[in-house]
């Protein structure tokens, strides 16, 4: 994911994590905001895995595919929010449920 699609100011999270809309996925939790510019910021909390690398390896999963959707996304200011059920699931699995919660997003 380029970095202009990484949503790095901590008060627009924030704002996002409180006042955002919220679409559920079996995988994934998303609370977005209309934007001038599509961003994401990746959330893979320590109660989904202890260990640091469980938790890298999955933001990388999870930024592949925004990279390859980034286009068909609408502009949005989003918080992505992984659950615990995704930790031992394939990336195939977890592709599809995030494709599927993108296309929800409007």
């Amino acid at each position: 994911m380029d970095s202009k699609n990484k949503l790095k100011d901590k008060n627009i999270i924030n704002t996002c994590a409180r006042m955002g809309k919220k679409v559920y996925s079996r995988f994934f939790i998303l609370k977005f905001l209309p934007s001038k510019e599509t961003r994401f910021a990746i959330v893979v909390s320590k109660k989904v895995s202890t260990k640091a690398t469980v938790r890298n390896y999955k933001k990388r999963q999870i930024r592949v595919v925004l990279q390859e959707n980034i286009l068909s996304i609408p502009k949005i200011d989003g918080l992505l929010v992984l659950k615990n059920e995704a930790v031992e699931t394939k990336f195939s699995e977890i592709k599809i449920d995030l494709e599927d919660l993108l296309k929800r997003v409007k």
